[in-house]
């Protein structure tokens, strides 16, 4: 296999960072055509990697010697050159570089000097979690000190917050093993669990000693893993109550240690992104709009542009389906322009835009808005990636489906009934009210009159109705709100003139 590692590179470049490399490379050979320069700028033109048109035209380049080794000259070069260029701009930069300061100095046995440096150095590792580094420059300042009666305090201290700092490491290796297995599970069994087999596997985690007791957790880390891990256990037993409160604990670790709010400022973005999500889809929305508050106050520190659209983004939908969720359905279709014009880059985050386009398309489905439903549906439709997510998969073909019918189009529902049967059954989907649905749906095109259309879906919403209550069902009703439909199709209405 052709190795593209080269290219890949240089196709993640930002333009100062290809502006400083071709500045570098005109001072390295001191001429005005580098011929390392003209192979880089080859590379970049490429949308794809070519490597055979690259070997074609390679000779011209002037450069000696055999191409594989011209292009590994060339991947040095350039990381030599962006190593400097990002040289002392991130924590672990300014530690490394102090770290070479401090052994020169020991060296030059300038010890004052390497003192101040090694204090300068355990500043920033106590800052930013780097256990490792704590410990070793810990011991440094340990092994500067004379090794006489008086330091012997001072000795021992250092060598107990050593110890501490070990200890530190230790424990959040232990909550961080925790995390990666219920990762690790929910890769295997999916993020709500019905099969009782697995549900026993999951309580069982949940009653692992340090789980149990969250005073074991020692650091910020530590405790961070500790919710999340808890967090996605309790939703994949549909323990609501629980997510949420673990979910809420996890935010308010921020709080406890506000310095993380700057150094972990993606983490407490999603952290709240991801509490608004869970508070909608458990329908225990008291927390809501303290929460968006928060993110909204959150989003004013946020430099990045990009980041900031992403996140104020999620905050209009997050609005958006707790409306729905309250019955407001009018008030969320207004929010549907501002959700577009904070609408991510189509190259970063398909998840997103899939998500966003499935939720304004429900938005527009139950205030009666068929046709601009159908859009936004299509545009999944249309989305290679959307296979990867199997719930928006299955509930966009649904809606699309139930859109369709809605607008009169019956000779096209027996093709999309035998698609959406195919992906429920490839999806192996096991919630009782979406079999009940996929049970009813060969008996649509086949209504004729008021009565059997009244008999169908009474019929239907007697079997859908309690499951409304289910806790292992809420995902479900989160997607769609069956109980909704069926009473719209009653009333030979809308579901927003349901509610006048």
């Amino acid at each position: 296999m052709v190795s593209s590692q080269l290219f890949e590179l240089i196709r993640s470049l930002s333009p100062a960072e290809k502006a400083y490399f071709k500045r570098f490379a005109h001072k390295q050979h001191k001429r005005k055509a580098s011929p390392y320069l003209q192979l880089f700028d080859a590379i970049d033109r490429q949308k794809k990697y070519e490597e055979g048109k690259l070997q074609a035209g390679f000779q011209k380049f002037g450069i000696s010697g055999s191409f594989p080794a011209a292009k590994n000259y060339l991947y040095n070069l350039l990381l030599h050159c962006l190593t400097d260029f990002h040289a002392g701009k991130s924590p672990e930069d300014k530690l490394a570089r102090l770290m070479q300061e401090i052994h020169f100095l020991k060296e030059k046995k300038l010890f004052p000097q390497a003192a101040k440096k090694i204090r300068a150095a355990t500043k920033i590792a106590e800052e930013h979690d780097f256990y490792e580094q704590k410990v070793l420059l810990l011991n440094m300042e340990r092994q500067l000190l004379p090794f006489q009666p008086k330091t012997f305090e001072q000795r021992m201290a250092l060598l107990q917050k050593m110890e501490t700092a070990l200890d530190e490491k230790h424990n959040y290796v232990q909550y961080r093993q925790l995390y990666e297995e219920m990762v690790n599970l929910t890769h295997r069994f999916g993020w709500l669990v019905k099969k009782e087999d697995q549900r026993k596997l999951v309580r069982e985690k949940l009653a692992h000693p340090l789980l149990r007791d969250s005073h074991k957790a020692l650091t910020f880390l530590a405790k961070f893993n500790l919710h999340n891990t808890l967090t996605s256990y309790y939703l994949m037993l549909s323990d609501w109550p629980n997510t949420v409160l673990q979910s809420r604990l996890r935010l308010t670790l921020f709080e406890e240690f506000p310095k993380y709010k700057q150094l972990w400022e993606q983490n407490y973005l999603v952290s709240l992104d991801n509490h608004l999500r869970l508070l909608i889809t458990a329908e225990l929305l008291d927390d809501f709009d303290a929460t968006a508050s928060e993110l909204e106050t959150a989003l004013t520190k946020v430099k990045d542009p990009s980041e900031h659209l992403l996140r104020h983004g999620a905050l209009v939908q997050h609005r958006m389906n707790r409306l729905q969720k309250e019955f407001r359905f009018r008030e969320a279709l207004a929010l549907i322009p501002e959700l577009e014009k904070s609408a991510p880059p189509k190259f970063h985050n398909t998840g997103m835009i899939i998500s966003r386009k499935f939720f304004i398309a429900r938005v527009c489905f139950y205030n009666g808005k068929f046709e601009s439903a159908l859009d936004y549906l299509n545009e999944s439709l249309n989305n290679k990636a959307l296979s990867i997510f199997p719930d928006f998969h299955f509930y966009t073909e649904l809606l699309t489906l139930l859109t369709h019918y809605q607008l009169g189009n019956i000779w096209l529902l027996e093709s999309l009934i035998r698609s959406l049967t195919r992906l429920f059954q490839k999806l192996e989907r096991d919630y009782a009210v979406e079999k009940t649905l996929i049970r009813l749906l060969p008996k649509l095109p086949d209504i004729s009159s008021k009565k059997e259309n009244q008999q169908l879906f009474q019929q239907f919403l007697k079997k859908i109705e309690p499951l409304r209550e289910d806790a292992l069902e809420r995902l479900a009703f989160h997607y769609f709100d069956f109980v909704l439909w069926a009473k719209s199709q009653l009333a030979q209405k809308p579901i927003v003139e349901l509610f006048p």
